[in-house]
């Protein structure tokens, strides 16, 4: 098929419709074509217009994905998941994840980071949760959270807050220290804050 006519599309001047023997074949992002020089009297098989439009499909899906981290730190999975739903076959999705690591641009120890960061009113086990269903791995969580030390200063001020105008007695000691568990403290952690008369648990 010999390209007969190449027109930029007038809603997106990014891209060019592809004709063959005048004839509308295809179109293309005009980085495509020009990466692979193609003009008008270029001889294109299926294999080419395949791989082009392959080619064409993993740029596309590149820029999507670059402007959907732009708008805040994601995790590997929320990437793949966001082109899934935009129906990019696997090996695209792969290319572009592999792109943007590259780029800096998604790092699963950076989401991390940046999740405790904001998190604050959890413990540990309640963050390895969160991640967990944000589809960070099991094996990345064990590493970070081995090296991981509770800022007790948190945990501090949540159990003030929560004591807060509530007088001190056992009860109301034994319902914050509930209420810290069920925010994924551990009871060692717990434990490490000062509690007065009221230290032991049972």
């Amino acid at each position: 098929m010999i390209v007969t006519k190449i027109e930029v599309q007038k809603h997106n001047k990014n891209k060019v419709s592809i004709f063959c023997d005048n004839e509308y074949l295809f179109s293309l992002n005009t980085e495509t074509l020009l990466k692979n020089h193609i003009s008008v009297g270029s001889n294109l098989t299926e294999k080419n217009i395949e791989d082009l439009t392959n080619e064409d499909n993993a740029l596309k899906a590149l820029e999507s994905a670059s402007s959907y981290v732009s708008k805040g730190i994601k995790s590997r999975k929320q990437v793949r998941d966001f082109l899934k739903k935009k129906e990019y076959n696997s090996t695209i999705i792969n290319q572009v994840i592999i792109k943007l690591e590259e780029y800096n641009l998604i790092d699963d120890n950076a989401y991390i980071n940046a999740f405790v960061h904001d998190h604050k009113q959890y413990g540990t086990l309640k963050l390895k949760q969160l991640l967990l269903e944000k589809g960070i791995s099991k094996q990345k969580l064990d590493e970070y959270f081995n090296e991981f030390e509770l800022d007790l200063n948190s945990l501090q001020s949540l159990k003030d807050k929560y004591l807060k105008n509530k007088e001190n007695n056992y009860e109301n000691i034994i319902k914050c220290k509930k209420y810290l568990l069920s925010h994924g403290f551990s009871y060692e952690q717990i434990n490490k804050l000062e509690w007065g008369d009221y230290e032991d648990w049972s």
